[in-house]
């Protein structure tokens, strides 16, 4: 197993002291599904002195507002994309323009009804782009139940594995998650080599800095080139179950409720229809197999 995760509460001021950068970098805002505004956050990460990466679900409205702070936070340009097929897959830019680039290029107009539920984009073809430029891609919570993990969809059969020659990086430490779903997303990515990164998957200020990344790198640059060269740490522990219930406050399942039409809508077109559609073809394929009979030796 990966000797550089650790199950523990972060010792902020022990790591600040040692000369480390610390960064939460799952944090979501209310231009997503988190519950908070961009100042009440940054009030938070400033008081425990941690960095913070805002990946709000297919948007970048709370990025680009925290990069900007008066407070000395250091911020992470980032967001949380759903791909067409369920996955999703987390992107960390050093800089909001690049952020805005690859925003507008490839993920703006391919929302659909329920903005924050999925989008068009294909797996491949977004890790294809991102290519072109000097991010970070990381994969949320592999082992996420239903099609919200990597694992889940190459298992079904929604992704093709071949995806992962291409995918660098593992969320190994997500808030979000069961202990039991890390430390399976903690074994997957030390099988296939990955780097890694960790964080709260935070909707209300109570989980942030539940989980951070962490590496002795002084700017964005080096962090990032810490996290690519394995040279970097994670730390933390997931929220009991009850905590978690209690961060998805009336703001959230009002953000959930208002969109449940065109979510339910997804779900039938990408899920449903679409499980129907790999069926019938599967059925197909062995019926015309069936009549061929058997080999000839």
């Amino acid at each position: 197993m990966l000797k550089n995760v650790s199950f523990e509460k972060p010792n902020y001021a022990k790591l600040n002291e040692q000369g480390f950068s610390m960064f939460d970098m799952h944090v979501h805002t209310k231009y997503s599904d988190g519950a908070n505004g961009v100042p009440s956050i940054l009030k938070k990460a400033k008081k425990l002195g941690i960095g913070l990466a805002i990946t709000d679900h297919n948007e970048i409205i709370g990025a680009l507002k925290a990069y900007t702070n008066t407070l000395g936070v250091k911020i992470i340009p980032g967001i949380e994309l759903t791909t067409f097929e369920g996955s999703h897959l987390l992107f960390y830019f050093t800089h909001p323009r690049d952020l805005e680039d690859f925003y507008i290029k490839y993920i703006k107009d391919k929302k659909l009804e329920h903005p924050n539920f999925t989008t068009n984009v294909k797996t491949k073809e977004i890790i294809k782009h991102s290519k072109k430029y000097k991010c970070i891609l990381s994969v949320a919570h592999p082992f996420a139940p239903s099609r919200l993990g990597l694992f889940n969809n190459i298992k079904k059969g929604h992704t093709d594995e071949s995806v992962l020659r291409d995918l660098p990086t593992f969320e190994v430490l997500c808030g979000s998650n069961l202990k039991g779903m890390n430390k399976k997303s903690i074994e997957w990515a030390w099988q296939l080599n990955k780097s890694i990164t960790g964080g709260s998957d935070a909707h209300a200020l109570f989980e942030i800095g539940k989980i951070v990344t962490y590496s002795k790198a002084k700017d964005l640059e080096s962090f990032f080139e810490d996290i690519k060269n394995k040279k970097n740490f994670v730390v933390g522990k997931e929220p009991i179950n009850a905590s978690r219930l209690v961060s998805y406050s009336p703001g959230i399942y009002h953000n959930y409720i208002r969109r449940l039409k065109p979510a339910l809508k997804v779900k039938y077109q990408h899920v449903i229809k679409g499980n129907i559609k790999r069926n019938i073809s599967k059925l197909k394929e062995t019926i015309k197999n069936g009549f061929k009979g058997p080999k000839k030796k």
